[in-house]
């Protein structure tokens, strides 16, 4: 049976609206972002919410209901300041770095804790960034990330509409 649960960020805190009336916050939710930031990026995968507020980076476990950092687990990294984040095609999708927003990353499809983007096999699966891929970076600032299709992301910018056609790396 499927079952809905509902969540939201107050201020710092993730908070699980339950029955009607009753507030409740999972382990590690207590403080979790930034209370200043005005945006909070999330996506569902593989069974988790992932988070970003911009300065930090969350996944909220849906079987245990804990918060922890979420953190790559690979020789690559998590791109530091992103404030976009969806997914697509079985990957997490990150944009608007604070150091370097035109750029654009991608994690390795299938594994949203896969940031390695120099892996000694070279594979079509792998993680990748808008600097090291044939289309490049965004020629200006993103606002929104749509996952459209399976083929097409959309991205609204501050000047243009760009389209990502089919994984950059399939």
């Amino acid at each position: 049976n499927r079952v809905q649960r509902t969540f939201g960020v107050c201020g710092a805190d993730l908070k699980e609206f339950a029955a009607p009336g009753t507030v409740t916050t999972p382990t590690g939710g207590t403080g979790a972002f930034d209370a200043t930031a005005r945006y909070i990026g999330w996506c569902e995968g593989f069974g988790e919410l992932f988070f970003t507020d911009g300065k930090t980076y969350r996944v909220l476990n849906m079987v245990t209901s804990a918060v922890i950092e979420w953190k790559a687990t690979t020789s690559g990294r998590i791109p530091q300041g992103c404030k976009l984040l969806e997914r697509w095609r079985g990957r997490a999708v990150l944009a608007r770095g604070t150091d370097d927003p035109h750029n654009w990353h991608m994690s390795a499809q299938g594994d949203f804790e896969n940031w390695d983007t120099n892996p000694a096999t070279l594979v079509p699966t792998q993680a990748i960034d808008g600097n090291d891929a044939e289309m490049g970076m965004f020629p200006d600032i993103p606002n929104t990330l749509i996952p459209a299709t399976r083929e097409r992301l959309y991205v609204g910018c501050d000047h243009t509409i760009q389209l990502i056609y089919g994984d950059p790396l399939v």
